[in-house]
């Protein structure tokens, strides 16, 4: 390959990575175990059974039957989804919950 066609791919690249942010986002659905008291952090079991702690901040979006709600509202055995992804720190940034509603 020649290289100004190599370097033409990795231009691309960059900048097909720099339009979609380079922000991978998560899902994953469990059990909430425990709801903090101020309403800012929670635990949860997902599916696999693994215990995964959750913080919350002004853009978290959460939902009860399709309407708006904050974290206070739901408790612990509540089965929820939660979409979310990882800062430059690495920390997991919630930015939605959805509780499940029984069928």
């Amino acid at each position: 390959m020649k290289p100004w066609k190599r370097l033409l791919i990795i231009v691309l690249a960059a900048g097909l990575l720099a339009a979609t942010g380079g922000e991978d986002s998560f899902s994953t659905k469990g059990t909430l175990t425990r709801v903090e008291a101020d309403g800012k952090g929670f635990h949860l079991r997902n599916e696999g059974g693994l215990e995964l702690t959750f913080q919350t901040d002004e853009v978290t979006q959460v939902t009860v039957g399709g309407e708006s709600a904050s974290l206070t509202q739901l408790a612990a055995g509540d089965s929820v989804e939660i979409d979310y992804v990882y800062n430059e720190n690495y920390e997991k940034v919630v930015r939605s919950i959805r509780k499940l509603l029984k069928t």
